[in-house]
């Protein structure tokens, strides 16, 4: 595990090599070769074999940290026939000592019993709690009397695209005998993504896109940051196979701490809606505004809120509350965590004209 981990960090690393190489060699030409034999002679005696260390780029204290707070989760399922109890795996993550456990909605939906287990610890129930199945989050409580490892909340918005991160998790359900997860390495390849929902799968709003290694069973497994720290839930991947392709999804980490906060506070979890359906801009209308910012109305659903403020198709949201739209993404990300009975405010361009208009924001029915 520690040797493939330390050969797929240096394969995402090539450029480093390479630019090391380069600068040697850069500055060895500027030294004068007099120089370069003299400096050798005096510096050969004091040569020194120096130990390679096997976590040089320290991987392997990431794992040692966070591994013991990852959960192996086994949820019963009832099924029609008594006897015939289906049984599935998938991954959590332990963020507080006292026990409990974030991991996806949809690994533990229609649970009969959950079962948790960590690397250092026996098998233990845990009951579910509450969560938000719109965000695909579910909270679980284990009862112990002992403190439990667990990992903290990062901050998910200061990620950056290319930055290093772990996933950890159960694929094929590998960690069946010690519990210890499998972790794949891995960096951020994009931000802000949304997905769409099909075949049963949720809607992910401002998800991660990370090119780890995502298989079944790591959904509800933790995205580590180079501080050790949650960043982010591994969900869902995009793959015509239902294995990995290097394209996978994370509830980022600012979205976790919204509900886990709201569970644990008794706070009803609820998400905007405005009845608009937006589009991105086209090219040719790039081209001709030379203008790249804005979100185009590609239809109204009547009754609505948008409907009743007078939005209208081919419309173009220029921003909201005085927040800039550049692209779907920030409109569905902004939409989605308005408060239902929130006034907004909405400047949008119309034939070359901008006008600005207020409306009350909708509850998002189950599913949009």
């Amino acid at each position: 595990m520690d040797i493939f981990a330390i050969r797929a960090f240096r394969s995402h690393f090539p450029i480093l090599a390479f630019a090391t190489l380069i600068l040697s060699s850069c500055a060895e030409a500027e030294t004068q070769e007099s120089s370069e034999v003299e400096a050798l002679s005096l510096n050969r005696s004091k040569m020194v074999a120096v130990p390679i260390s096997g976590d040089m780029f320290g991987v392997q204290a990431l794992i040692s940290k966070c591994a013991p707070a990852v959960a192996t989760i086994s949820v019963e399922h009832n099924r029609a026939f008594p006897g015939t109890d289906e049984i599935t795996t998938g991954a959590g993550v332990v963020v507080s000592s006292d026990g409990y456990v974030i991991t996806c909605d949809h690994v533990v939906e229609r649970a009969n019993a959950i079962i948790v287990s960590l690397p250092d610890h026996r098998p233990m129930y845990a009951e579910y709690i509450g969560g938000d199945d719109e965000s695909d989050i579910a909270i679980l409580k284990i009862d112990t009397k002992i403190e439990l490892p667990f990992i903290s909340f990062g901050d998910s918005s200061t990620l950056n695209p290319g930055e290093f991160i772990l996933a950890f998790g159960n694929p094929f359900n590998h960690s069946k005998r010690d519990a210890f997860p499998s972790i794949s390495f891995g960096m951020v390849s994009a931000l802000h993504r949304i997905t769409f929902p099909e075949n049963g799968r949720r809607r992910y709003i401002d998800a991660i896109q990370i090119d780890a290694s995502i298989n079944p069973g790591n959904s509800g497994g933790p995205l580590i940051d180079a501080t050790g720290s949650v960043v982010g839930l591994v969900g869902v991947i995009s793959s015509p196979t239902g294995y990995n392709t290097g394209v996978a999804f994370a509830i980022p980490s600012s979205t976790l701490k919204y509900v886990f906060d709201s569970v644990l506070s008794g706070t009803e979890i609820h998400h905007g809606y405005i009845g608009l359906i937006p589009k991105e801009l086209s090219i040719e209308y790039y081209r001709k505004n030379q203008k790249r910012d804005g979100v185009l109305v590609g239809s109204v659903l009547p009754g609505q809120p948008g409907d009743v403020a007078g939005i209208r198709p081919d419309d173009i949201i220029v921003s909201i509350d005085g927040e800039p739209m550049r692209n779907t993404s920030d409109f569905y990300t902004y939409v989605n965590f308005l408060t239902p009975g929130t006034e907004i405010e909405i400047r949008y361009e119309r034939r070359g004209r901008e006008y600005t208009t207020n409306l009350m924001a909708g509850e998002r029915p189950k599913g949009e």
